[in-house]
């Protein structure tokens, strides 16, 4: 926790963490929340949106594969053949 929390503000953070626990993923390795709720979106009898992939390098594709791949093994994703597609967007992380 921040050293710039007081021990009021601490101690709240501390019960809401407690009492929340299982939405969280154990380990700092987790990109996302744990979550049960299965997501839809209602499209009503619109067609399915199929875009193409962009051009990506070869150092970018490497880079997609390992992050698809922890999300996968982390269970934040799963695989799929729906018709409905986007490609990726690559976004680099800003520095510090």
């Amino acid at each position: 926790m921040s050293p710039e929390l007081s021990d009021e503000q601490r101690n709240k953070l501390s019960e809401l963490l407690r009492k929340f626990s299982g939405l969280f993923t154990k380990t700092d390795k987790s990109t996302a929340a744990k979550t049960n709720v299965k997501h839809r979106i209602f499209t009503g009898d619109h067609s399915p949106i199929n875009q193409r992939a962009y051009r990506v390098s070869p150092t970018e594709r490497r880079i997609i594969h390992e992050e698809v791949q922890k999300m996968l093994d982390e269970g934040i994703v799963q695989p799929s053949e729906s018709p409905w597609s986007s490609p990726i967007v690559l976004v680099e992380k800003k520095r510090r």
